[in-house]
């Protein structure tokens, strides 16, 4: 792609600044998935939640799979609207 759109002169500082920007962006990713995917905090009060959080037997499970579901869903349209 840089051949097409930079000179030959510029190739090398054109490739080197995209593979910055793409390390930068994954290193981005990786500390904001944990800070919008919180887990289910809020079901559960603030407490810390137990290890199956999401299973049927805790009467928390679906408020709790909601807010996770939530979560997931801004993060993921985080990514789209800034992926772009």
């Amino acid at each position: 792609m840089a051949f097409v759109w930079f000179p030959k002169s510029e190739l090398a500082i054109s490739s080197a600044i995209g593979n910055g920007a793409l390390a930068f962006g994954n290193a981005i990713g990786f500390f904001m998935s944990p800070a919008i995917v919180k887990g289910p905090v809020g079901a559960y009060d603030g407490r810390s939640f137990p290890e199956n959080w999401a299973h049927s037997s805790n009467p928390e499970s679906e408020e709790a799979l909601d807010e996770v579901t939530r979560q997931l869903f801004w993060l993921f349209f985080g990514q789209a609207a800034f992926g772009f």
